[in-house]
Protein backbone atom coordinates (compact mmCIF):
# COMPACT_ATOMS: atom_id res chain seq x y z
CA UNK A 1 0.00 0.00 0.00
CA UNK A 2 1.07 3.31 -0.38
CA UNK A 3 2.20 5.72 2.14
CA UNK A 4 2.59 2.69 4.32
CA UNK A 5 5.23 1.03 6.41
CA UNK A 6 6.14 -2.37 5.93
CA UNK A 7 9.18 -3.14 8.53
CA UNK A 8 10.09 -0.73 11.18
CA UNK A 9 13.01 -1.56 14.21
CA UNK A 10 12.44 0.53 17.16
CA UNK A 11 14.04 0.24 21.08
CA UNK A 12 11.18 -0.91 22.81
CA UNK A 13 7.76 -2.16 22.50
CA UNK A 14 4.69 -1.52 21.51
CA UNK A 15 1.90 -3.24 21.32
CA UNK A 16 -0.51 -3.35 18.20
CA UNK A 17 -2.75 -6.25 16.85
CA UNK A 18 -2.08 -5.13 13.48
CA UNK A 19 1.60 -5.98 13.78
CA UNK A 20 3.48 -8.97 13.73
CA UNK A 21 6.43 -8.04 16.47
CA UNK A 22 9.34 -10.41 16.83
CA UNK A 23 12.20 -9.42 19.37
CA UNK A 24 15.65 -9.21 17.84
CA UNK A 25 17.83 -9.15 20.27
CA UNK A 26 17.98 -7.38 24.07
CA UNK A 27 21.20 -5.08 25.47
CA UNK A 28 22.85 -3.16 27.90
CA UNK A 29 23.30 0.90 26.97
CA UNK A 30 26.74 1.37 29.08
CA UNK A 31 28.56 4.46 30.03
CA UNK A 32 31.83 5.04 27.69
CA UNK A 33 34.71 7.41 28.23
CA UNK A 34 37.93 8.14 26.86
CA UNK A 35 40.20 5.43 27.45
CA UNK A 36 42.68 8.08 29.30
CA UNK A 37 39.89 8.88 31.37
CA UNK A 38 38.10 5.45 32.35
CA UNK A 39 40.47 4.40 34.47
CA UNK A 40 39.99 7.16 36.94
CA UNK A 41 36.25 7.60 36.39
CA UNK A 42 35.06 4.54 38.07
CA UNK A 43 35.51 5.92 41.57
CA UNK A 44 35.16 9.49 40.16
CA UNK A 45 31.85 9.30 38.25
CA UNK A 46 29.98 11.70 40.48
CA UNK A 47 31.72 14.80 39.17
CA UNK A 48 31.55 14.09 35.63
CA UNK A 49 30.02 15.80 32.90
CA UNK A 50 27.74 13.72 30.97
CA UNK A 51 27.00 13.32 26.98
CA UNK A 52 23.10 12.19 26.60
CA UNK A 53 20.61 12.17 23.69
CA UNK A 54 17.72 14.00 24.53
CA UNK A 55 15.69 12.83 27.24
CA UNK A 56 14.29 8.56 26.87
CA UNK A 57 13.71 5.93 28.60
CA UNK A 58 17.36 4.64 28.89
CA UNK A 59 18.35 8.87 29.85
CA UNK A 60 15.85 8.81 32.54
CA UNK A 61 16.90 5.80 34.10
CA UNK A 62 20.15 6.63 33.65
CA UNK A 63 19.37 9.88 35.59
CA UNK A 64 17.44 8.09 38.48
CA UNK A 65 20.00 5.58 39.17
CA UNK A 66 23.05 8.02 38.95
CA UNK A 67 20.96 10.56 41.75
CA UNK A 68 20.17 6.84 44.02
CA UNK A 69 23.59 6.19 44.28
CA UNK A 70 25.79 9.69 44.65
CA UNK A 71 22.63 11.47 45.98
CA UNK A 72 22.90 14.43 43.18
CA UNK A 73 21.59 14.86 39.68
CA UNK A 74 24.08 13.85 37.41
CA UNK A 75 25.47 16.80 35.64
CA UNK A 76 24.28 16.97 31.43
CA UNK A 77 27.60 18.78 29.20
CA UNK A 78 25.89 17.98 25.87
CA UNK A 79 22.69 16.50 24.36
CA UNK A 80 23.20 15.26 20.85
CA UNK A 81 20.75 12.97 18.47
CA UNK A 82 23.36 10.37 17.70
CA UNK A 83 25.01 7.51 19.54
CA UNK A 84 27.37 7.64 17.22
CA UNK A 85 28.13 11.21 17.70
CA UNK A 86 27.91 10.50 21.66
CA UNK A 87 31.00 8.08 21.53
CA UNK A 88 33.06 10.50 19.57
CA UNK A 89 32.76 13.24 21.90
CA UNK A 90 33.47 10.90 24.55
CA UNK A 91 36.28 9.43 22.80
CA UNK A 92 37.81 13.11 23.32
CA UNK A 93 37.48 13.15 26.48
CA UNK A 94 34.68 15.70 26.75
CA UNK A 95 32.47 13.65 28.85
CA UNK A 96 30.89 10.02 29.59
CA UNK A 97 28.51 9.13 27.49
CA UNK A 98 25.40 6.72 27.17
CA UNK A 99 25.17 4.26 24.33
CA UNK A 100 23.67 0.51 23.98
CA UNK A 101 26.05 -2.09 23.40
CA UNK A 102 25.32 -2.45 19.91
CA UNK A 103 26.07 0.96 19.05
CA UNK A 104 29.96 0.86 20.24
CA UNK A 105 31.72 1.45 16.64
CA UNK A 106 34.48 -1.29 16.22
CA UNK A 107 36.87 1.31 15.00
CA UNK A 108 37.26 3.10 18.20
CA UNK A 109 38.28 0.40 20.86
CA UNK A 110 41.81 1.94 21.36
CA UNK A 111 40.04 5.42 21.94
CA UNK A 112 36.62 4.56 23.94
CA UNK A 113 36.30 2.47 26.54
CA UNK A 114 33.52 0.84 28.83
CA UNK A 115 33.08 2.40 32.18
CA UNK A 116 31.77 -0.40 34.82
CA UNK A 117 29.47 0.68 37.08
CA UNK A 118 27.48 -2.12 38.83
CA UNK A 119 24.79 0.09 40.25
CA UNK A 120 23.86 0.92 36.22
CA UNK A 121 20.70 -1.27 35.53
CA UNK A 122 19.56 -0.04 32.05
CA UNK A 123 18.28 -2.45 29.61
CA UNK A 124 16.99 -2.77 26.09
CA UNK A 125 15.38 -4.85 23.21
CA UNK A 126 14.60 -4.16 19.71
CA UNK A 127 12.16 -5.33 17.77
CA UNK A 128 10.98 -5.49 14.19
CA UNK A 129 7.30 -4.73 13.33
CA UNK A 130 6.10 -6.41 10.36
CA UNK A 131 2.94 -5.18 8.71
CA UNK A 132 0.34 -8.03 7.17
CA UNK A 133 0.48 -6.92 4.53
CA UNK A 134 4.71 -7.16 4.97
CA UNK A 135 4.61 -10.91 5.82
CA UNK A 136 2.80 -11.99 2.31
CA UNK A 137 4.98 -9.81 0.35
CA UNK A 138 8.14 -12.20 -0.58
CA UNK A 139 10.38 -8.84 -0.46
CA UNK A 140 9.58 -7.68 2.85
CA UNK A 141 10.00 -11.29 3.94
CA UNK A 142 13.37 -11.31 2.84
CA UNK A 143 14.67 -8.33 3.96
CA UNK A 144 12.75 -9.50 7.47
CA UNK A 145 15.15 -12.08 7.02
CA UNK A 146 18.29 -10.43 6.46
CA UNK A 147 17.80 -7.82 9.33
CA UNK A 148 17.05 -10.49 11.78
CA UNK A 149 20.08 -12.75 11.28
CA UNK A 150 22.01 -9.59 11.11
CA UNK A 151 20.99 -8.60 14.70
CA UNK A 152 20.76 -11.75 16.19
Amino acid sequence: ARDSISIGLTIGHYPMATIKQTLLRRGQFNLVSSIQKSKLLTKNLSSENFILTEPRTETELLKKQFYRKFKNQLSIKHEVESWDMIAHLAAEGIGVGLIPDIALPVNMKKEIAMIRADWLDCPYEIYMHQSKAAQRNLTCQALAEVIEVALL
